[in-house]
């Protein structure tokens, strides 16, 4: 018996173009992704963080004709914890790195449609843990 690690399609059949998908990487699945984050308590309730999140290349659509590249960004977290309550400055993407998140079918007209991820961008937020 074989075993296959990476994921594929079984019993797939054939795609609007005549393809046979048997044995093909499902669309928008990558081999690998990682993400790591850690927390640094600064004292007096301070903290900081910081880590990276990745995703390895993936196919557009199911036939395997189209790929995403793989990327990783690093996001970086400020927060302040009192009781109860806790506050968060979350910065993501803070090197402002141009990746390709995802696609999805278009219109007869159009084709594919890819989608880019976020720009650099913060965000906060107020908490209370009970």
């Amino acid at each position: 018996m074989l075993f296959r690690s990476d994921p594929f399609i079984v019993n797939g059949g054939l795609d609007s173009g005549g393809i046979l998908l048997n044995g093909k990487m499902p669309a928008l699945v990558s081999k690998n992704s990682a993400r790591v984050f850690t927390t640094f308590d600064l004292g007096h309730g301070f903290g900081v963080g910081g880590g990276t999140a990745s995703m390895g290349g993936r196919f557009t659509s199911n036939d395997d004709s189209v790929s995403l590249p793989a990327f990783t960004v690093a996001n970086a977290v400020a927060f302040y914890r009192h009781g109860p309550w806790e506050a968060r400055l979350n910065c993501n993407n803070i090197l402002n790195h141009r990746y390709w998140i995802t696609a999805g079918e278009g219109t007869d007209y159009t084709g594919q449609t890819v989608m880019p991820g976020a720009p650099i961008n913060l965000s906060g937020s107020v908490v209370w843990h009970f």
